[in-house]
Protein backbone atom coordinates (compact mmCIF):
# COMPACT_ATOMS: atom_id res chain seq x y z
CA UNK A 1 0.00 0.00 0.00
CA UNK A 2 0.90 3.69 0.02
CA UNK A 3 2.65 4.97 3.14
CA UNK A 4 4.43 8.14 4.14
CA UNK A 5 7.68 8.67 6.04
CA UNK A 6 6.00 9.07 9.42
CA UNK A 7 4.51 5.56 9.13
CA UNK A 8 7.91 3.84 9.11
CA UNK A 9 10.21 6.37 10.73
CA UNK A 10 8.33 6.70 14.01
CA UNK A 11 10.54 3.98 15.49
CA UNK A 12 14.17 4.99 15.95
CA UNK A 13 14.75 7.49 13.13
CA UNK A 14 12.01 10.08 13.46
CA UNK A 15 14.52 12.90 13.09
CA UNK A 16 14.86 12.10 9.40
CA UNK A 17 11.14 12.34 8.63
CA UNK A 18 11.45 16.09 8.03
CA UNK A 19 13.69 15.36 5.05
CA UNK A 20 11.05 13.18 3.35
CA UNK A 21 7.82 14.28 1.72
CA UNK A 22 5.11 12.35 -0.07
CA UNK A 23 3.91 8.76 -0.16
CA UNK A 24 5.25 5.71 -1.94
CA UNK A 25 4.13 2.10 -2.48
CA UNK A 26 5.67 -0.45 -0.12
CA UNK A 27 5.90 -4.23 -0.26
CA UNK A 28 5.99 -6.27 2.94
CA UNK A 29 7.73 -9.66 2.88
CA UNK A 30 7.92 -12.31 5.58
CA UNK A 31 10.94 -14.63 5.32
CA UNK A 32 10.58 -17.88 7.29
CA UNK A 33 13.28 -20.53 7.66
CA UNK A 34 11.79 -24.03 7.41
CA UNK A 35 14.71 -25.52 9.28
CA UNK A 36 16.58 -23.93 12.16
CA UNK A 37 20.11 -22.81 11.28
CA UNK A 38 22.76 -21.50 13.61
CA UNK A 39 22.92 -17.69 13.71
CA UNK A 40 20.09 -17.43 11.15
CA UNK A 41 16.79 -15.91 12.42
CA UNK A 42 13.71 -18.07 11.91
CA UNK A 43 11.59 -15.04 10.93
CA UNK A 44 12.64 -11.80 9.19
CA UNK A 45 10.36 -8.94 8.14
CA UNK A 46 11.33 -6.98 5.03
CA UNK A 47 9.96 -3.67 3.77
CA UNK A 48 10.77 -2.68 0.19
CA UNK A 49 9.94 0.43 -1.83
CA UNK A 50 11.21 2.22 -4.92
CA UNK A 51 10.24 5.50 -3.17
CA UNK A 52 8.44 6.82 -6.26
CA UNK A 53 6.17 9.53 -4.93
CA UNK A 54 8.51 10.49 -2.07
CA UNK A 55 10.97 13.39 -2.22
CA UNK A 56 14.21 12.90 -0.27
CA UNK A 57 15.70 16.26 0.73
CA UNK A 58 19.03 15.01 2.04
CA UNK A 59 22.46 16.23 0.86
CA UNK A 60 23.94 14.80 -2.32
CA UNK A 61 24.07 12.05 -3.36
CA UNK A 62 21.16 10.88 -1.18
CA UNK A 63 18.56 13.44 -2.27
CA UNK A 64 16.06 12.72 -5.02
CA UNK A 65 12.84 14.02 -6.56
CA UNK A 66 9.46 12.35 -6.03
CA UNK A 67 9.41 11.02 -9.60
CA UNK A 68 12.86 9.42 -9.34
CA UNK A 69 12.94 5.75 -8.25
CA UNK A 70 15.45 4.53 -5.68
CA UNK A 71 15.20 1.24 -3.84
CA UNK A 72 14.95 1.30 -0.06
CA UNK A 73 14.98 -1.95 1.88
CA UNK A 74 14.54 -2.36 5.65
CA UNK A 75 15.05 -5.77 7.27
CA UNK A 76 14.58 -6.74 10.91
CA UNK A 77 13.86 -9.64 13.23
CA UNK A 78 10.55 -9.01 15.05
CA UNK A 79 10.95 -8.22 18.76
CA UNK A 80 14.75 -8.59 18.47
CA UNK A 81 15.81 -5.12 17.37
CA UNK A 82 17.57 -4.46 20.68
CA UNK A 83 19.82 -7.49 20.08
CA UNK A 84 19.72 -8.08 16.33
CA UNK A 85 20.28 -4.90 14.31
CA UNK A 86 17.85 -3.49 11.77
CA UNK A 87 19.46 -3.53 8.32
CA UNK A 88 18.81 -0.71 5.86
CA UNK A 89 19.97 -0.33 2.26
CA UNK A 90 19.33 2.72 0.07
CA UNK A 91 20.09 2.01 -3.57
CA UNK A 92 23.80 1.38 -4.00
CA UNK A 93 24.61 4.56 -2.07
CA UNK A 94 24.20 3.63 1.57
CA UNK A 95 23.66 0.76 3.96
CA UNK A 96 23.18 0.92 7.69
CA UNK A 97 22.87 -1.17 10.84
CA UNK A 98 20.61 0.16 13.64
CA UNK A 99 20.41 -1.28 17.13
CA UNK A 100 17.49 -0.04 19.22
CA UNK A 101 17.16 0.28 22.99
CA UNK A 102 15.33 -2.27 25.16
CA UNK A 103 12.00 -0.54 24.57
CA UNK A 104 12.72 -0.61 20.82
CA UNK A 105 11.81 3.07 20.53
CA UNK A 106 15.18 4.84 20.16
CA UNK A 107 18.40 4.14 18.31
CA UNK A 108 21.07 3.00 20.76
CA UNK A 109 23.87 2.35 18.28
CA UNK A 110 24.15 2.75 14.51
CA UNK A 111 26.65 2.33 11.71
CA UNK A 112 26.08 4.08 8.36
CA UNK A 113 28.33 3.26 5.41
CA UNK A 114 28.52 5.14 2.09
CA UNK A 115 29.95 3.73 -1.11
CA UNK A 116 28.84 0.11 -1.18
CA UNK A 117 30.79 -1.49 1.68
CA UNK A 118 28.97 -3.23 4.52
CA UNK A 119 28.15 -1.10 7.54
CA UNK A 120 29.31 -2.17 11.00
CA UNK A 121 27.95 -1.21 14.37
CA UNK A 122 30.33 0.94 16.44
CA UNK A 123 31.76 -0.56 19.62
CA UNK A 124 30.09 2.05 21.83
CA UNK A 125 26.67 3.72 21.81
CA UNK A 126 27.01 6.28 19.02
CA UNK A 127 26.15 6.84 15.35
CA UNK A 128 29.13 6.38 13.04
CA UNK A 129 29.15 7.63 9.44
CA UNK A 130 31.91 6.11 7.32
CA UNK A 131 32.89 5.36 3.73
CA UNK A 132 33.48 7.51 0.68
CA UNK A 133 31.52 10.28 -1.04
CA UNK A 134 32.45 12.17 -4.17
CA UNK A 135 31.36 15.39 -2.46
CA UNK A 136 30.89 16.17 1.25
CA UNK A 137 29.37 19.60 1.97
CA UNK A 138 29.75 20.16 5.70
CA UNK A 139 27.24 23.02 5.70
CA UNK A 140 24.54 20.72 4.29
CA UNK A 141 25.42 17.77 6.52
CA UNK A 142 25.63 19.56 9.88
CA UNK A 143 21.81 19.92 10.28
CA UNK A 144 21.37 16.24 9.37
CA UNK A 145 24.01 15.15 11.89
CA UNK A 146 22.59 17.25 14.71
CA UNK A 147 19.00 16.13 14.07
CA UNK A 148 20.00 12.49 13.71
CA UNK A 149 21.84 12.67 17.01
CA UNK A 150 18.78 14.17 18.68
CA UNK A 151 16.49 11.51 17.23
CA UNK A 152 18.79 8.83 18.61
CA UNK A 153 18.09 9.76 22.21
CA UNK A 154 21.08 12.08 22.48
CA UNK A 155 23.60 9.84 20.71
CA UNK A 156 26.51 11.75 19.25
CA UNK A 157 27.80 11.11 15.74
CA UNK A 158 31.29 10.10 14.71
CA UNK A 159 32.61 10.52 11.16
CA UNK A 160 35.30 8.76 9.16
CA UNK A 161 34.74 9.88 5.57
CA UNK A 162 36.93 10.09 2.51
CA UNK A 163 35.85 12.54 -0.16
CA UNK A 164 37.03 13.92 -3.49
CA UNK A 165 35.59 17.34 -2.61
CA UNK A 166 35.15 18.68 0.93
CA UNK A 167 33.06 21.86 0.75
CA UNK A 168 32.18 24.51 3.29
CA UNK A 169 31.09 28.16 2.99
CA UNK A 170 31.82 28.39 -0.73
CA UNK A 171 35.29 26.82 -0.62
CA UNK A 172 36.48 23.37 -1.60
CA UNK A 173 39.38 21.16 -0.49
CA UNK A 174 40.18 18.14 -2.67
CA UNK A 175 41.03 14.52 -1.80
CA UNK A 176 40.80 14.59 1.97
CA UNK A 177 39.69 12.46 4.90
CA UNK A 178 37.29 14.00 7.43
CA UNK A 179 37.35 12.42 10.88
CA UNK A 180 35.63 13.05 14.23
CA UNK A 181 35.15 10.99 17.40
CA UNK A 182 31.87 10.36 19.21
CA UNK A 183 33.20 11.93 22.45
CA UNK A 184 34.04 15.15 20.57
CA UNK A 185 31.73 14.94 17.56
CA UNK A 186 31.96 18.53 16.32
CA UNK A 187 35.77 18.61 16.14
CA UNK A 188 36.61 17.55 12.57
CA UNK A 189 40.14 16.57 11.58
CA UNK A 190 40.79 17.20 7.88
CA UNK A 191 43.90 15.89 6.14
CA UNK A 192 45.13 14.80 2.74
CA UNK A 193 45.48 16.57 -0.60
CA UNK A 194 48.24 18.84 0.78
CA UNK A 195 45.86 20.07 3.49
CA UNK A 196 46.00 19.38 7.20
CA UNK A 197 44.13 20.94 10.09
CA UNK A 198 40.86 20.98 11.99
CA UNK A 199 37.43 22.57 12.14
CA UNK A 200 35.26 22.87 15.24
CA UNK A 201 31.52 23.46 14.98
CA UNK A 202 30.04 25.32 17.94
CA UNK A 203 26.27 24.59 17.84
CA UNK A 204 23.64 27.07 18.99
CA UNK A 205 23.04 25.30 22.30
CA UNK A 206 26.66 26.04 23.26
CA UNK A 207 27.16 29.52 21.82
CA UNK A 208 25.04 32.13 20.05
CA UNK A 209 25.27 32.56 17.20
CA UNK A 210 26.48 29.11 16.14
CA UNK A 211 29.83 29.33 14.42
CA UNK A 212 32.73 27.37 12.98
CA UNK A 213 36.35 27.78 14.14
CA UNK A 214 39.27 26.34 12.21
CA UNK A 215 43.04 26.03 12.19
CA UNK A 216 45.15 24.60 9.38
CA UNK A 217 48.89 24.11 9.14
CA UNK A 218 48.48 23.88 5.38
CA UNK A 219 45.39 24.51 3.29
CA UNK A 220 44.92 24.28 -0.46
CA UNK A 221 41.44 25.48 -1.34
CA UNK A 222 39.33 26.38 -4.36
CA UNK A 223 36.41 28.76 -4.53
CA UNK A 224 33.14 27.09 -5.48
CA UNK A 225 30.57 28.69 -7.79
CA UNK A 226 27.32 26.82 -8.39
CA UNK A 227 28.93 23.64 -7.11
CA UNK A 228 31.99 23.88 -9.36
CA UNK A 229 35.51 25.09 -8.73
CA UNK A 230 36.15 28.65 -9.85
CA UNK A 231 39.78 29.45 -9.13
CA UNK A 232 42.44 28.18 -6.78
CA UNK A 233 43.23 30.07 -3.59
CA UNK A 234 46.83 30.09 -2.48
CA UNK A 235 47.70 27.62 0.31
CA UNK A 236 47.68 29.03 3.82
CA UNK A 237 50.31 28.23 6.45
CA UNK A 238 49.36 28.13 10.15
CA UNK A 239 46.08 29.95 9.74
CA UNK A 240 44.88 31.19 13.17
CA UNK A 241 41.64 30.13 14.79
CA UNK A 242 38.70 32.37 13.96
Amino acid sequence: GLYGPADYLAKGAAGLSGYLQGRAPWKVLLEIQNQAKKDVPRVVLVLESDLKGTSVMLPAPLGKTASEPRKLEIRWVPDETSNNPVRVSYGDLLNARLLLDRDQKQIRRAGVMFGGKEARLPLVDSIKFAGRLESFDLGQWLPVLTQTAGAGGGLRPAIDMETDRFIYAGFRVDDVRVYSKYNDPWHFQVYGGNSQGWLRWLPAERVLPARLSMKFENLNIHRVTDGMANDRVKGVKRSPSD
